[in-house]
């Protein structure tokens, strides 16, 4: 549990994403002596300068026993790519994210190979609204997962009908649940 709090402070900067995190990892062996490494070990671990720059002026703001203890207070769980919860398939995409932030019921029994994205418009009509209603309530009642975004829209109409109709949906937020 330490080693997730540093990973999770560390995947809060923007522009540090699974290249560097990987990196840091390597180089330090854990991500709690990434956190508290000074500039000139981090230079020693092959980061960019951008990304060396991006981690000393964050890291300061940053509490990681805090961090930890909201994903709590908000039920978010977080796997790795170490834990054997982590989707197979999405370790073989290059630079798959390193950590997957989770709320609600996952399990790997949701077949991979029948799930369908829906992504659409923010601002769509209501003849949109109401295709995206009838398509999605068909796939969900013949047990296919809906994977969506969430944003506003499309997006999110596509999980609402999918949960009305007692389906399953996966939302994939790309840049966090803060934004």
């Amino acid at each position: 549990m330490t080693d997730l709090k540093f990973l999770n402070a560390l995947n809060t900067i923007p522009g540090v994403g699974p290249v560097t995190l990987r990196a840091l990892k390597n180089h330090f062996g854990t991500f709690e002596a990434a956190w508290h490494a000074p500039e000139s070990a981090l230079a020693g671990a092959g980061l960019t300068p951008r990304a060396i720059q991006l981690l000393l002026w964050k890291r300061p703001s940053l509490a990681p026993d805090r961090e930890m203890e909201r994903l709590i207070k908000e039920q978010v769980s977080l796997i790795t790519d170490a834990d054997t919860a982590y989707p197979p398939a999405l370790k073989e995409i290059p630079h798959p994210p390193i950590a997957l932030y989770i709320r609600g019921k996952f399990t790997q029994q949701i077949p991979e190979n029948i799930s369908c994205a829906v992504v659409g418009s923010r601002k769509p009509t209501h003849y949109g609204l109401e295709a995206c209603e009838s398509i999605v309530t068909g796939l969900a009642h013949a047990g296919i997962t809906i994977v969506s975004g969430l944003a506003l829209g499309i997006d999110a109409r596509a999980h609402e009908t999918a949960l009305a109709a007692h389906g399953n949906t996966i939302a994939v937020l790309g840049s966090g649940s803060d934004d």
